[in-house]
């Protein structure tokens, strides 16, 4: 029976009275905050859809918003035209607030996922809410992986318990399960097998397995790992730190490490390659199967798997363009549902991809990557990917002694995370140590994960040497930051400051729109760059392809801003977010905080903005 209006509207005005309590002590419009709170909730309870969907001011997530809205409203499961299996409810009586300034509110909702005998499950779905216009409001930011792992989590479970295994699980996979139970009395955990041409491998470990904790890359862990053949004999022994996908990098062959040392295996269990190598490079080549480095030496792995001298002439930046990932797009989908390679669990449905251990080193993939898993039906996925693209976007030589490469790498993943995910990658070539390194370029302008990389005009990738060991990454990201005059800053140039450290790209720490005010002494090459802005409903875009007066003013104060200094005039206070609760963290001076190269380029901004005639200039 359907619940009447006036008895929800009831409920909803409860709710108001228990949330109003809460957030009395602060300065927001609380009626008015409540009463759109109220509103959402009326309009789930009611399975408006439409009008939830005017209530969210985020026009690039619009699919992703129209998904969540249909789960709370008990509309489809995680499917787009599934239907729900359980139900969602939402108790807004108990919700949570949190002010972060004068208009912007944190607002955790608390959410019961439930279906009849099955014992109910709690999550949690944040909202940042703006207020827009005079007592307007719009939820402006979304936090919902915590609920939809939750909700996936909850789906799966349901599905156990009213489905038969033959209907979720294929007949391989089954018969795997039996054989990982029989080999659990000879090792502690089988965390996953691997069906290679109709026959199944499985990866066996002695002592406690926290690969995911290490990501595979931490040597003090307690456990190690092996392989076990189809017949169930030990090829690989159990002795190595991780041992990667069958086939991932050459056919019937399997990279395995060891205390950051690199070799291979073949499927009989013989050596190809010893564990003693630190880089292994796979080639395009009719001789060659690889270039593999032991310290600052290169040797040429030959495709009988003989292992030549030491070779002085070998310079990494010739042998780029014929490594198996260099310079060119790929899609990583295809190779790993060749040879499936599944969780050994009946709750973790991915399909596992361990990449060759180069990728990894230059940040092209992570030390795991899970996809869809071809052998389970009627499940749902919780951080996965559908498909995996690396987009080669061009190389360029920066100096005689340093080159360059760039990639976009698009991550198109279903479940907790959901929608696409997008960012950066370059290799930096050095050629006076002949080192390849590569890095991540994860933006750290927008709080929305892999939500930095754009498309278009502000898409201008480059790099430049500061010195020896600094180097300058120029990226297009995107960073919604509000500007003083109410307009937002969309998209834009991120600055990166990357160092080689025990032999790694490491980024130092920066979280300044204009990052190189705070690593390099400023000059006029600094007053060029793509922005594009938007006002506070997105409307009326505009672009410029230089630093204008009110960047200027913007750069100069989130100086003051990252050493909490105090501002007196309240915009330019709410600009950087000053936090109302933590007032005694701020300072009225922190000229005793401000480096030499923030000295040089606040005078260096001033000068530039003399002809401005300093309007609404940092207050002092």
């Amino acid at each position: 029976m359907k619940t009447k209006p006036m008895l929800i509207l009831a409920a909803a005005l409860l709710c108001c009275a228990a949330f109003f309590a809460r957030c009395n002590r602060h300065s927001v419009n609380n009626e008015a905050l409540n009463s759109f709170l109220n509103l959402i909730n009326l309009q789930v309870q009611n399975k408006q859809t439409k009008s939830l969907m005017q209530d969210f001011a985020m026009p690039k997530k619009k699919d992703a918003i129209r998904q969540l809205i249909n789960l709370l409203c008990n509309q489809t499961g995680v499917s787009k035209n599934s239907r729900p299996i359980f139900t969602v409810t939402m108790n807004m009586e108990a919700n949570d607030a949190t002010v972060i300034n004068e208009k912007l509110t944190k607002v955790i909702i608390p959410i019961k996922l439930h279906r009849d005998s099955i014992e109910e499950q709690s999550t949690t779905l944040t909202f940042k809410i703006k207020e827009v216009a005079n007592s307007t409001f719009k939820i402006v930011d979304v936090d919902a992986k915590d609920f939809l792992g939750d909700y996936i989590g909850y789906e799966n479970l349901v599905r156990r318990k009213t489905l038969k295994d033959a209907d979720i699980y294929s007949p391989q996979t089954l018969a795997a399960f039996k054989v990982a139970d029989k080999l659990k009395a000879k090792y502690d955990s089988i965390p996953w097998f691997q069906h290679v041409d109709g026959k199944t491998w499985f990866f066996v470990v002695k002592g406690k397995f926290d690969f995911y904790n290490g990501m595979g890359r931490d040597t003090t862990h307690n456990f190690k790992m092996g392989l076990v053949s189809p017949d169930q004999k030990e090829i690989i022994p159990v002795d190595f730190d991780l041992i990667h996908n069958i086939g991932a990098t050459f056919p019937n062959l399997v990279e395995v490490e060891k205390d950051h040392k690199r070799g291979f295996y073949n499927l009989t269990g013989e050596v190809a390659l010893p564990v003693a190598y630190d880089q292994i490079y796979p080639l395009n080549d009719d001789e060659d199967l690889a270039i593999v480095r032991k310290g600052n030496d290169y040797y040429h792995w030959k495709k009988g798997f003989s292992l030549s001298d030491a070779d002085a002439n070998i310079k990494i930046a010739d042998y780029l363009p014929r490594i198996q990932a260099y310079g060119r797009t790929s899609k990583l989908t295809e190779q790993v549902m060749q040879n499936v390679m599944e969780h050994n669990s009946r709750e973790n449905h991915g399909s596992v991809y361990i990449a060759p251990s180069y990728m990894t080193d230059w940040a092209l993939l992570p030390p795991i990557q899970e996809f869809k898993n071809p052998l389970r039906k009627n499940i749902e996925y919780e951080e996965v990917s559908t498909l995996y693209e690396l987009q080669f976007e061009g190389k360029e030589d920066n100096a005689s002694w340093l080159a360059s490469a760039f990639y976009s790498i698009r991550d198109n993943y279903i479940g907790g995370r959901g929608d696409l995910y997008v960012h950066n990658n370059v290799l930096v070539i050095n050629k006076k140590n002949n080192r390849v390194y590569g890095h991540d370029l994860l933006s750290y302008l927008n709080e929305s994960e892999g939500d930095g990389a754009i498309n278009g005009k502000c898409n201008v990738n480059s790099l430049k040497p500061i010195n020896d060991s600094l180097f300058e990454v120029t990226i297009g990201s995107s960073i919604y930051r509000p500007m003083y005059n109410d307009r937002t800053v969309d998209q834009g140039t991120e600055y990166h400051y990357l160092v080689i450290r025990n032999d790694k790209l490491e980024d130092l720490p920066n979280n300044r729109l204009f990052g190189f005010t705070k690593y390099v002494k400023m000059d006029d090459s600094y007053l060029k760059g793509c922005y594009e802005f938007s006002d506070a409903n997105n409307k009326n875009p505009s672009s410029t392809d230089h630093i204008t007066p009110d960047l200027l003013r913007y750069m100069k104060n989130e100086i003051y801003a990252e050493y909490k200094y105090r501002f007196k005039d309240k915009k330019w206070a709410e600009v950087f977010g000053w936090d109302k609760d933590q007032d005694d963290k701020y300072h009225d001076n922190v000229d005793d905080s401000l480096t030499v190269i923030d000295k040089y380029n606040i005078n260096f901004i001033n000068q530039k903005l003399k002809s401005t005639g300093g309007q609404k200039l940092a207050a002092k």
